[in-house]
């Protein structure tokens, strides 16, 4: 059978049965750690309706914010907000009434027009946004109204906020984790706590508040279990450089089996990017690697898997790899989780270092006069690029020169046409990673001779 969803409810709305036929459905379990239940329970669907009522609307998501812990960069302006609706009746709804209220606070109104047919949802806006959240716990409760809505259980959605302190950097910035604090090596799963520095974050081992089993640890050397983890870090290679682990080992002799971490990066501006890139090192070495995935917080919200799955055994050194972001560039405030579990025993200490995000360079530029350009005439090339260290200008056909000693080279060079017609500018802007090209094509006039003055 194919997966057709997830809840944390005791109920699932499956769409599209076949009511001539019906259809066969099973149900599994998930325990702790997200542990899949060996049992499957199945049973085929009855022909024809059952359990349908004409009108019966739900919110089925909320973004930017579900449940969970962000960051007070990414929560210190208002937000727009986001609800999916969905019509889980037999009936066309054709308007419904959305509500949301932060804190207990003001009750926001929207209305909705519009059509849903039944077993589709949509996604609908607010007009109000929502406010900046400061440090500490929020409350945000969302909810539609339906004229006939049989089924008032699933109308709303409330979720639990909790905003941590932390900070913004630039794009083209690494953390090589060097400047953190060492944690402690010893055996132990969600006992074990490590503060981190400079905006990262260890989600909290609380599992049933909102939080994960264990922390990524600072260390340098080897870590606690032999046959597994590294043994010096990517940046240096020795044992004096610092990376983050899990430490797989536990108290009981088992390892600390199949535990989720959760690690936040700091906020990362991408405005001005383009085809933006987080590439890190990880360590995969044990008989007992878990997985790690990569989860990216944007505009809406938290965009989950954003790269093929790490899983299992590597071998005993350090790996490169690169996850294309340009599905966020031009944002102000990203941040990126790395979320790993551990394996089935105490040999899954996994491990990242050198964590960096970069950005091609931007090219970018205008004219400091505008269409018709004249002969003679000194014009400015305000160059306007983004992440970019050095410029070169090919301006064709040649019959120009550049002024105020300025060159092709200069980032705003200063140019006067000797000739008119038309001419190509381009301006190839570059910086480590490579570059980007702006042409732009102007036409030029000929200063027409002045009028004689006749007495």
């Amino acid at each position: 059978m194919d997966s057709v969803g997830v809840t944390t409810s005791t109920h699932f709305k499956v769409k599209n049965v076949n009511q001539n036929t019906g259809e066969w459905l099973s149900v599994q379990a998930y325990g702790p750690q997200n542990a899949l239940s060996r049992r499957a329970l199945a049973w085929h669907t009855p022909l024809g309706d059952t359990n349908c009522v004409p009108f019966d609307a739900s919110i089925i998501n909320v973004s930017p914010y579900k449940s969970g812990y962000y960051p007070d960069c990414y929560t210190d302006h208002n937000r727009l907000l986001k609800a999916t609706i969905q019509n889980n009746g037999l009936n066309t709804i054709t308007n419904a009434t959305l509500k949301y209220r932060l804190d207990g606070g003001t009750i926001y109104t929207s209305p909705f027009v519009g059509n849903i047919a039944s077993a589709d949802d949509i996604t609908f806006a607010f007009t109000d946004s929502i406010s900046a959240l400061t440090v500490g716990t929020h409350n945000l409760q969302v909810w539609v109204i339906v004229t006939g809505d049989a089924n008032a259980a699933n109308d709303t959605m409330i979720a639990t906020i909790i905003v941590y302190p932390s900070s913004t950097v630039n794009v083209n910035t690494l953390q090589n984790f060097d400047a953190f604090t060492n944690c402690s090596t010893a055996w132990g799963c969600e006992t074990e706590i490590c503060g981190l520095s400079a905006g990262w974050f260890n989600v909290p081992n609380t599992p049933t508040i909102l939080g994960d089993s264990i922390d990524f640890r600072t260390n340098n050397g080897a870590t606690g279990t032999g046959s597994t983890g590294p043994d010096f870090d990517h940046t240096t290679g020795t044992n004096v450089g610092k990376y983050l682990y899990l430490e797989a080992s536990s108290t009981n002799g088992s390892g600390c089996q199949y535990k989720e971490a959760r690690l936040h990066s700091t906020c990362i501006d991408l405005g001005g990017t383009n085809n933006p890139a987080l590439d890190f090192w990880y360590h995969a070495y044990g008989g007992s690697i878990g997985t790690l995935n990569i989860d990216v917080l944007g505009e809406n919200g938290w965009a989950n898997n954003q790269m093929p799955e790490i899983a299992g055994d590597q071998g005993n050194v350090w790996l490169n790899q690169v996850v294309n972001l340009n599905d966020f560039a031009g944002e102000r405030e990203v941040v990126v989780s790395f979320r790993a579990k551990t394996g089935g025993g105490f040999a899954g200490d996994f491990a990242i270092d050198d964590v960096s995000t970069y950005s091609l360079p931007a090219a970018s530029f205008s004219l400091s006069s505008t269409n018709p350009l004249c002969t003679g005439t000194t014009i400015l090339l305000n160059n306007t690029s983004t992440n970019a260290n050095t410029y070169t200008w090919n301006i064709v056909p040649n019959t120009f020169s550049f002024a105020n000693r300025t060159n092709a080279n200069s980032i705003s060079p200063e140019i006067f046409f000797i000739n008119a017609g038309n001419y190509n500018i381009e301006l190839t802007a570059t910086n480590a990673n490579g570059n980007d090209v702006n042409l732009q094509q102007v036409n030029v006039l000929t200063v027409p001779p002045p009028f004689p003055i006749t007495a």
